[in-house]
């Protein structure tokens, strides 16, 4: 009021008077009574704040209410992990103490407010919608208190992992890329007759991949493995065919070289080179 008016501490001085009665006003400090506190026309706003203020302090202790400390109230909120009702019993106890008002209780429209306030950012984030309609404390309380088990609820199932399971033995214990059956195959003793999925081995039980059993390489000097092939390559459960050597075939002789024209046979053939027979050719 005295903001909004302009008024100085002179004036509030004389507005109060007339309000309290005689004994009442007895009751002040000489200051209070005689008005020297606001004798101070100064217009410095800090001191007539700070004079103003003990004013209210020293008129409160005389009606017999405790000092205002509206910080103090305001200061009490709610703690991680408590209760709103836990909360709320704390806010009216420094309600009580610091508000100056007698026989406070807890549907004072006040104490309503300050409470709502101090609620943790849960409560806020929902509050802040708008969507929560509250008539008396005991409605808003209740709304805060269901609040706090559902976030409580989450936490508990969010903290609660879920058991590992491997989506190819279907165990639990561990995931796929640690299942036992990924490190053997169909034909392994340690998976119970080479049918998928029915290891021998525990659930969560990691094992590392055997040796290869009855592993050999190929070597001439073997004499296990120079003269017998192998059956089964490649998969193939048939025998297969033995590959024999061949004997070499025998290359065609060349043909025998004519022995050359010596004598009469080499004069005859001359002479028949030279005279040849030809049809309507008259020769001499």
């Amino acid at each position: 009021m005295q903001i909004c008016h302009n008024l100085h501490n002179r004036d509030m001085a004389g507005l109060v008077r007339p309000k309290l009665p005689e004994d009442l006003w007895s009751r002040l400090r000489p200051a209070h009574q005689n008005g020297s506190w606001c004798t101070d026309l100064s217009d410095s706003r800090p001191k007539q704040e700070a004079g103003l203020g003990d004013f209210k302090a020293n008129v409160s202790e005389a009606l017999g209410h405790t000092p205002v400390d509206w910080n103090a109230i305001v200061a009490v909120t709610q703690k991680p992990g408590e209760g709103a009702q836990e909360y709320g019993v704390r806010k009216f106890k420094a309600f009580k103490a610091h508000s100056g008002i007698p026989d406070a209780d807890r549907q004072n429209p006040a104490f309503i407010q300050l409470y709502k306030d101090g609620l943790g950012p849960t409560h806020q984030a929902v509050l802040q919608t708008g969507l929560v309609p509250y008539i008396s404390f005991t409605e808003l309380e209740n709304w805060a208190m269901s609040l706090d088990n559902q976030a409580l609820a989450t936490v508990t199932a969010l903290s609660t992992p879920e058991p590992l399971v491997c989506y190819r033995c279907r165990q639990t214990g561990h995931h796929k890329s640690n299942c036992p059956l990924s490190f053997r195959r169909p034909g392994d003793p340690d998976l119970g007759g080479g049918s998928p999925g029915q290891g021998r081995d525990s659930p969560g039980q990691h094992r590392a991949r055997s040796p290869l059993r009855h592993a050999h390489c190929w070597r001439p000097s073997c004499p296990s493995e120079r003269g017998t092939p192998k059956q089964g390559t490649n998969g193939d459960p048939r025998p297969q065919k033995t590959h024999e050597p061949r004997s070499p075939s025998p290359k065609p002789s060349p043909a025998p070289t004519p022995p050359s024209p010596t004598g009469i046979s080499s004069v005859v053939d001359s002479c028949l080179s030279s005279y040849s027979y030809s049809p309507g050719v008259r020769t001499e």
